[in-house]
């Protein structure tokens, strides 16, 4: 089956937060545990930092507060959409619970896979990108695979790897997408910063994977 769109099966979706390192204190992350109770949070553990980290039982859904940040990591389910939009909620709401201004970083992952058929993924990138492979024989026998890191702004904030998935070499390929973003803005902002990744991926990052791996 050749590489395409329809085969860009986004996995997990991170964003962090990052003020001004701040103290944080205990209580105020108690009662947003509590809050979150109702989202599917049901494990809280304190962190050496003075943090904490919450997560649902099934660990595809964690939220880590500390003084240098508060970061969410969710499993997407059905929707690239929907799982963004419940990642900057929930980051929205601890700015409500633990109010800081101002933000100074915005980093985001958007980390997909891509199932490829009739060829390994390294047979797949050494065909495509490598001109079949050949180069990297003087590196001696057992390559699993190789891969590329794209820079896609000068300050080399923002980027796209594509390699294979050491879980499972034979059949898929990793691809995520890295965006730091270095200026103050509003806790309020992450939402439409966060919309920027995803329009991204599911465009851009989409068509190149069809231009530059499909048949």
């Amino acid at each position: 089956m050749p590489v395409s769109a329809e085969n860009l099966d986004f996995r997990v979706i991170q964003i962090s937060a990052i003020p001004p390192p701040f103290p944080v204190p205990m209580a105020p992350l108690r009662e947003l545990f509590s809050d979150l109770a109702a989202d599917g949070f049901t494990t809280f553990a304190q962190t050496p930092d003075g943090g904490a980290t919450m997560s649902d039982l099934s660990g595809e859904k964690v939220l880590r507060i500390g003084p240098a940040g508060r970061s969410i990591s969710l499993h997407v389910t059905d929707d690239l959409d929907a799982s963004a939009s419940e990642a900057s909620s929930l980051i929205m709401r601890v700015g409500a619970r633990l109010p800081v201004q101002p933000y100074i970083i915005f980093q985001s992952s958007v980390t997909s896979h891509v199932h490829v058929d009739g060829e390994t993924p390294r047979e797949l990138l050494d065909r495509k990108l490598f001109a079949g492979g050949g180069a990297f024989d003087a590196l001696g026998p057992g390559r699993i695979g190789t891969g590329i890191r794209v820079i896609l702004t000068a300050t080399g904030q923002e980027s796209l790897s594509v390699e294979p998935l050491l879980a499972e070499p034979e059949k898929t390929l990793f691809v995520q997408h890295l965006v730091v973003r270095s200026n103050t803005y509003d806790i309020g902002e992450v939402d439409r910063l966060l919309n920027d990744v995803v329009r991204y991926n599911k465009t851009q990052v989409k068509n190149w994977l069809t231009q530059a791996l499909g048949d």
